[in-house]
């Protein structure tokens, strides 16, 4: 399936065009079936690790930088974060499914995923990593898409029937439609065509189908437009545009904090590029694997086959590794 094949019927029809082509062509094509999901512990305790969790198997040497790697385990999917200033790997109750990963862009919260419930529907559960005691509900997401809000505080998806914004902790929201991302007000915005939605207001309007949409940290609103171009609006106005490689269309792209870079995962690497204001160096490529931003922007995580690389983007090139076999990774302030 190339990018230019996608029909944009609405937002839900964009959502699952971009998230099923880019599960398809990670997979090399084939359906895989998700591991059967094991039913989390209910507790965290400082005591001897009690049977069913996860005991920290060996400190890490502490590097020089600031928040913490959120990983599923590429050997049973259970999660994991460790602090990279410390090394020191956070006592957890086993939380494992099918090695999915959404990870909040601040606070402690995560989504991990719990298996498919039918091809284009994945069961997931919430759980704040600092008080995974606290029962915050599982649910199903059509095509596997999950959007947060700034403050990690709340979360949105498409159903099979209808679509939710849920305060984490609190009451979830019906949704008239399927929901894009949230703006830096803490409002929904939907895509409804070529044109992107806050409440009563148009926020920006493309010259086609609007079919990702990402806030950054400094305003801007990052759009994939037909599956095929990605641009960069900021005050109401396009400031930048980079038409995508044919290689790349269809694809979810992990964009840095401020809009001005991304990465794509392709089977046998990770992709960088530059949107047109990158402080760093771009066009670049790194050995396959998940790959994730750090919050300032400098560096990226990328998980090898038995380590996570740490990339230094922006400034010398410097590469840092830790011995993490990992699925799936993030990287929380």
């Amino acid at each position: 399936m190339k990018g230019r094949d996608f029909v944009i019927v609405g937002a839900i029809v964009a959502i699952a065009g971009l998230a099923v082509a880019d599960a398809f062509r990670s997979s090399g094509g084939k359906h895989e079936v998700p591991r059967k999901a094991s039913p989390p512990a209910t507790t965290a305790t400082d005591e001897p690790v009690a049977a069913g969790e996860i005991a920290v198997a060996q400190k890490l040497e502490p590097l020089p930088l600031s928040g913490s790697l959120v990983v599923t385990d590429a050997e049973d999917c259970h999660v994991r974060r460790i602090s990279l200033a410390s090394g020191k790997e956070t006592r957890l109750p086993r939380l494992a499914g099918d090695c999915r990963l959404w990870v909040a862009p601040a606070g402690a919260t995560i989504a991990y995923g719990l298996g498919s419930q039918s091809l284009d529907t994945e069961l997931f559960r919430f759980v704040n990593l600092r008080r995974p005691e606290q029962a915050l509900g599982g649910f199903a997401a059509r095509f596997g898409f999950i959007t947060w809000s700034g403050d990690g505080n709340r979360a949105a998806w498409c159903g099979r029937v209808d679509s939710f914004d849920l305060e984490l902790g609190g009451a979830a929201h019906r949704l008239r439609r399927c929901p894009s991302a949230y703006a830096p007000s803490g409002a929904v915005a939907f895509a409804r065509g070529k044109h992107l939605v806050v409440g009563a207001r148009t926020v920006l309007t493309a010259d086609g189908g609007i079919t990702f949409v990402r806030w950054g940290n400094d305003g801007s609103v990052a759009v994939v437009v037909d599956g095929r171009r990605l641009e960069r609006w900021q005050g109401g106005r396009l400031r930048q545009r980079r038409d995508l490689p044919e290689a790349l269309q269809g694809r979810l792209p992990l964009l840095s904090p401020d809009n001005c870079a991304v990465l794509f995962r392709l089977a046998d690497r990770v992709d960088l590029l530059d949107l047109g204001c990158f402080r760093g160096e771009a066009p670049r490529n790194f050995f396959r694997g998940a790959a994730a931003w750090s919050p300032d922007g400098r560096w990226i995580a990328v998980a090898e086959p038995q380590t996570v690389a740490f990339h230094r983007v922006v400034g010398p090139r410097e590469v840092m590794r830790w011995p993490i076999a990992a699925a799936q990774i993030a990287w929380q302030p």
